[in-house]
């Protein structure tokens, strides 16, 4: 439980996950100690240590509304006893526990010897414990419309032409970005490029990328005209 600095509306940390694992090492093996950091050297009774060795980051899914923000927790798992048959039946009743979690992944691979040796302590039977974290992202608060809503139909039109270097040579393959729209194109074997809608007024600037250098154009001065962009290469 928090102190009184802590409101009710705080967020789940990682002392939180890392805590939540504790109960359960403590539910599965009752009577053990069970503490949260590294793993002693010696110990004078059963004890049982989680200890977060890694975070890992986790692409958030695609949809409609803001995802969670998510990551996953690594957490060494292991355990201490004067009696090395003792440290083996603990760390497999935690384990076998852990599997038939769906919400807890156990990665049974060997431990690397660099992780013992960043935490000083001798090699012994232990396994990595995943744990997904999640931190819900508030929705954006909706305005309320306080003035009547006005349609306004704005013109349309293909912005299109081609992008020729020096000696009016077409540029292949150069970059062509509307950047107020977020539009991106390449040019063709001939220099060409075309969008098949933007607004006609104002038209929208053209940013053309090629050869290291990056130039700016104006938009047609008559929706849906052709531009000719006369793309300058600087000479390195």
């Amino acid at each position: 439980m928090g102190g009184a600095h802590e409101g009710a509306d705080r967020s789940p940390g990682l002392d939180d996950a890392a805590a939540s694992l504790q109960s359960w090492a403590g539910g599965v093996l009752p009577g053990v100690a069970v503490k949260l950091g590294p793993p002693a050297r010696d110990a004078a009774q059963d004890q049982i240590f989680i200890h977060l060795v890694q975070i890992e980051g986790h692409p958030p899914p695609r949809g409609p509304r803001r995802p969670p923000l998510q990551v996953d927790l690594h957490f060494l798992v292991s355990a201490a006893s004067p009696r090395p048959e003792s440290e083996l039946r603990m760390v497999g009743e935690l384990m076998f526990a852990a599997l038939a979690r769906d919400d807890l992944e156990v990665e049974l691979a060997p431990v690397a010897p660099a992780v013992w040796q960043a935490l000083g302590a001798a090699p012994r039977a232990a396994f990595i414990l995943r744990l997904p974290f999640r931190r819900e992202v508030p929705e954006p608060r909706a305005l309320r419309v306080r003035a009547p809503l006005v349609a306004q139909v704005v013109g349309s039109a293909p912005l299109w032409g081609q992008v020729l270097g020096p000696g009016g040579i077409p540029l292949a393959g150069a970059a062509v970005e509307v950047p107020a729209l977020e539009l991106f194109t390449s040019a063709d074997a001939d220099g060409r490029f075309r969008f098949a809608s933007v607004p006609a007024d104002p038209p929208p600037k053209v940013v053309v990328r090629a050869k290291g250098t990056v130039q700016t154009f104006a938009g047609p001065d008559v929706p849906g005209a052709a531009l000719t962009l006369q793309f300058q290469i600087e000479e390195g």
